[in-house]
């Protein structure tokens, strides 16, 4: 039933023309990982190589997610992962919030398919959007990032986790140790 779920998903995020971005895509990266998975980490967008592959994770910031998975002791086939966004942004430029209206219908129904206990939010478009909606002030990752939330969702109860997007740690190196922290922490 969830695989037919969303393939249907896929199929209508594939054929999205709500914003700008399908214009400039080549792959929409929808999600990847295990659909029956108790952990979804949500990111921001597609980079430069998801975009081309349409596979999560795939470039520096992939490296930097797999040693925090190797802290957690979790394998990418023991997860899911999505973004907010399902295109990538041309230049990496952050999304727009037109793009953010269309795309965020489609993580949700991610999330009603996939029933998650876990939620991690990666960056602050993912943790922003996300606190937003489930009625969680949000300022700045740096005041919430390694945070457990307990939130109730329509299909039960939730752990919200705030962390720093893996790429971050690619342009400032001393987030590394931070996000690999808050991986021990949370997990």
């Amino acid at each position: 039933m969830k695989q037919i779920q969303m393939q249907k998903l896929m199929k209508e995020i594939q054929e999205c023309k709500k914003c700008f971005l399908w214009k400039t895509r080549n792959i929409p990266l929808i999600g990847d990982g295990n659909i029956d998975a108790n952990i979804m980490f949500i990111g921001e967008a597609p980079g430069y190589y998801e975009d081309l592959k349409g596979k999560a994770f795939v470039g520096n910031a992939g490296k930097i997610f797999d040693q925090l998975l190797e802290i957690a002791k979790l394998k990418r086939s023991q997860i899911y992962i999505t973004n907010i966004l399902k295109c990538h942004p041309p230049k990496n430029k952050d999304p727009t919030s037109d793009s953010i209206k269309h795309c965020i219908k489609y993580l949700f129904v991610q999330l009603k398919i996939v029933k998650p206990k876990i939620i991690v939010t990666l960056g602050k478009y993912a943790t922003k959007e996300l606190f937003l909606r489930v009625k969680i002030p949000f300022t700045k990752i740096s005041d919430i990032h390694g945070s457990v939330f307990k939130i109730k969702s329509s299909y039960g109860m939730v752990k919200l986790i705030a962390m720093y997007h893996p790429s971050s740690a690619c342009h400032n190196p001393f987030l590394l140790s931070i996000l690999k922290e808050d991986m021990k922490k949370c997990f």
